[in-house]
């Protein structure tokens, strides 16, 4: 009986070895490295420098860090984008070194770094000694303009090839009421591309702000405007994207100006006395309520046009009182303007209100709600770059 039941048994057809199969399947799974969900709703990532993990790249869709490069930053000092691919950020480190670092926007990794500052000991670099008070690159090639350098006792602005590590030039002396930079492209008579600085000054009590514009090496040989009344003070100065045009935030003003001759193209009131963060993407300004060292956020929130035109106005008092940012620290939009993303948070040595850890507050501009809002496990950071 046993015997005739083993000879029915092998005569039966043979079937997959299906659990192994299976095991096989699973383990390549496993193996293969995960492309995001199915569906994705946000065609870009944001890359967000300068918080304590480093540099960060946020997928919205998978709702947290996919990436950590970069030095992590105690202290973040400014941060400015050029036109060749990298993001340029200054800060300091849990050893007190100050150091300057290159990040690929592609990938978020760390390209290079350069030490400015050891403590209070700043570094020497072609007899020049770097500083990074204010930090603006040139979009015409691989410099950077740093602002409370010293040459020989002299206080300025010196230019620094950041591929060669060599200074390039050095102007001076630069008053110590310098407030804005901006680096401006080649330009025919301007090969090296220029800079444009936003400085004022105080006679007897009565302030007035102007813009200088210096191209090749001599300081000496500049442009200067003064900005028209009433605004008397620079609080902000960009480059638009396409290179053509500075936008200027003065105390009580927006101005536009021709990036290459400093003629006055536009004004417009100023919505509300914050600073703006101008939109990769679509080139509008977004000018949020950031929070200052007493008050936090009011989450008030306005977007304005290339015209400097008001085109929609957002408020995040909609939102509960845990869930509205305290302080907000960059923003960003969609290149569809579909999509608006606010980087809020406090730093744990910001103002007492925090501190409050870093997130993303994704906001649908077409119906003006809240759709998202992503937590990070971190502090710190800025203005949002999107990536790929």
């Amino acid at each position: 009986m046993i015997r005739a039941r083993a000879l029915a048994y092998a005569a039966m057809p043979r079937r997959p070895a299906v659990s192994c199969l299976l095991l096989a399947l699973l383990a390549l799974l496993a193996c293969a490295e995960a492309s995001g969900p199915a569906v994705r709703v946000h065609d870009r990532r944001l890359l967000i420098a300068g918080t304590e993990d480093g540099a960060i790249v946020v997928d919205l869709d998978w709702r947290g860090i996919i990436r950590r490069s970069g030095p992590r930053f105690l202290v973040q000092g400014p941060s400015a984008e050029n036109a060749r691919g990298s993001v340029l950020s200054v800060g300091r480190l849990a050893s007190e070194q100050l150091v300057m670092t290159g990040l690929d926007v592609e990938s978020g990794l760390e390209l290079w770094r350069l030490a400015l500052a050891d403590g209070a000991t700043p570094v020497s670099v072609d007899g020049v000694q770097l500083g990074a008070t204010l930090m603006a690159v040139n979009p015409s090639r691989p410099e950077v303009f740093l602002s409370r350098a010293f040459q020989n006792g002299v206080g300025g602005v010196a230019g620094f090839d950041y591929q060669r590590q060599r200074i390039t030039r050095f102007f001076g002396p630069v008053s110590q009421r310098l407030r804005a930079v901006v680096g401006t492209p080649a330009a025919p008579g301007a090969h090296e591309g220029c800079l444009v600085l936003g400085l004022d000054s105080q006679i007897q009590g009565n302030t007035r702000g102007f813009l200088h514009r210096v191209c090749g090496s001599s300081y000496a040989a500049r442009d200067s405007v003064l900005l028209p009344l009433p605004s008397r003070t620079v609080l902000q100065m960009e480059l638009t994207a396409d290179g053509q045009d500075l936008i200027v935030m003065t105390n009580l003003e927006l101005l536009r100006y021709d990036a290459a001759t400093l003629a006055l193209e536009l004004r417009a009131d100023r919505p509300q006395a914050a600073p703006f963060f101008q939109s990769g993407a679509t080139g509008r300004l977004i000018i949020p309520d950031v929070g200052s060292d007493i008050v936090a956020s009011s989450g008030i929130i306005y977007i304005l046009d290339a015209n400097l035109e008001l085109a929609s106005i957002v408020d995040l008092r909609v939102l509960p009182f845990g869930e509205r940012p305290l302080g907000i620290l960059g923003a960003e939009e969609s290149a569809d303007r579909k999509w608006l993303y606010i980087v809020g948070g406090i730093r744990p040595d910001g103002p007492l209100y925090g501190p409050e850890k870093t997130h993303v507050v994704v906001v649908s501009q077409e119906t003006g709600t809240v759709a998202d809002v992503v937590r990070l496990d971190t502090y710190g950071g800025g203005k949002p770059i999107l990536v790929p």
